[in-house]
């Protein structure tokens, strides 16, 4: 859970203070877009990367390294010019990248009786991470009297307290060793022949290209509509809170239902009434907040599925690994577009209800992806890989 809040929070923290980044770099908003897009297509890449790193170093001690990669990145980014800011997010987005791709494999290898309870606790985390940096990173500068730089840099602590709490030198666990290439025991044919497969990578990939193209310039939408910079922090805060109790809530709702679409239906329509209310009606701090929080709930429902599709949709340890990797991989690649779109969008026609259309439409891709990922099936074992007693693949779906 510690690991997972630092997977979060260093990005997180850019978002409130944006303005003031495209201020003091001299980023026009589609640069700010860039700053923004750049982890994102770091975690895609880097989350493809991850199995041959899973064979070489284990998956204990590599989550230790993205961690320190996480701390490393955070400091880098705290140095004077926009050099070290957009290298420190580069290094920071790639240990992101790999961190994200292990949690779902870990949680099935040591928590394989309470995956819906573990899976909310670190999608729990996630939103926490978002929430805390969201909401703390402007009164930090301010009360502190710190500068932009310095006060980004303080959320390397939290990744040092992690790297304390997850000693590098436990013990070496590689899920498998079997058939080289880049995927664990040679899976990609069986995961590619895989429809359900697809619609779990395209489901992480359209809510986190909703997610993060949102958190990014929504403090930017708020401070045009009048809010200053704290308070848009603040209302940024109010929907990453939201999104930590929906986060936690919804497993455990998801697997008391004999049908898994309504879980992902709710959360599509809080996500369709926060850009509604965001277009229309972005001014006052009552109306804004009802958006936010909707928005929060709505996002935190989705990522916390999202999570939970990988967890459950694999048959073992080894192939939820591995689909990790193709939905993170693939679907964080995809969740790219989003900050750069919308930022260039935003510049093009001047205001943001386009914007927000376009997202609008998204959700409805979304939707159709995340019912197909909700069918309770798995996707085929890998041959010759073994498993987890008394769980059988079903091969071909």
């Amino acid at each position: 859970m510690f690991a997972a809040f630092n997977l979060r929070a260093t990005i997180a923290a850019v978002s409130p203070v944006l303005p003031q980044v495209e201020r003091s770099y001299r980023l026009s908003s589609a640069g700010g877009g860039l700053l923004n897009t750049a982890p994102l297509v770091c975690f895609g890449v880097f989350a493809l990367a991850t199995p041959a790193l899973l064979r070489r170093f284990g998956d204990d001690r590599l989550l230790w390294l993205a961690v320190a990669g996480v701390t490393a990145g955070t400091v880098l980014r705290s140095l004077p010019g926009a050099f070290p800011l957009f290298a420190g997010t580069l290094v920071a987005g790639a240990a992101i990248g790999v961190g994200n791709v292990l949690l779902p494999g870990l949680v099935k290898r040591s928590f394989p009786d309470r995956v819906a309870l573990l899976t909310g606790l670190y999608a729990m985390a996630l939103s926490g991470g978002a929430a805390v940096a969201a909401g703390l990173t402007v009164p930090i500068e301010h009360a502190a009297g710190l500068s932009l730089r310095t006060a980004l840099g303080v959320w390397a602590i939290p990744a040092l307290a992690a790297l304390v709490l997850w000693p590098p030198g436990r013990s070496k666990r590689a899920p498998t060793r079997e058939r080289g290439g880049p995927w664990l025991g040679g899976a990609w044919p069986a995961l590619r022949r895989s429809g359900l497969a697809w619609a779990v990578t395209g489901f992480m990939g359209l809510q986190s290209l909703s997610f993060y193209a949102l958190f990014a310039f929504v403090p930017t939408l708020l401070e045009s509509a009048g809010d200053r910079a704290a308070l848009a922090g603040a209302e940024l805060s109010v929907s990453a809170v939201a999104g930590l109790l929906s986060a936690l809530a919804t497993p455990h709702l998801a697997g008391r239902l004999r049908r898994g679409w309504p879980p992902v239906a709710a959360g599509i329509a809080l996500n369709a009434l926060a850009l509604a209310g965001l277009a229309v009606a972005p001014h006052g701090v009552g109306a804004v907040t009802v958006w936010m929080f909707a928005l929060g709930a709505g996002q935190g429902a989705m990522i916390s599925l999202a999570l939970g599709f990988i967890v459950a949709r694999a048959p073992d340890p080894v192939q939820a690994a591995n689909l990790s990797t193709m939905a993170q991989g693939g679907g964080y690649l995809l969740a790219s577009l989003g900050p750069f779109a919308v930022g260039a969008l935003h510049q093009l026609t001047g205001g943001w209800r386009v914007p927000l259309g376009v997202l609008g439409a998204v959700l409805v891709a979304e939707a159709v992806a995340g019912f197909a990922a909700s069918v309770k099936r798995t996707v085929p074992g890998v041959p010759g890989v073994p498993g987890v007693p008394g769980v059988r693949p079903v091969a071909g779906r």
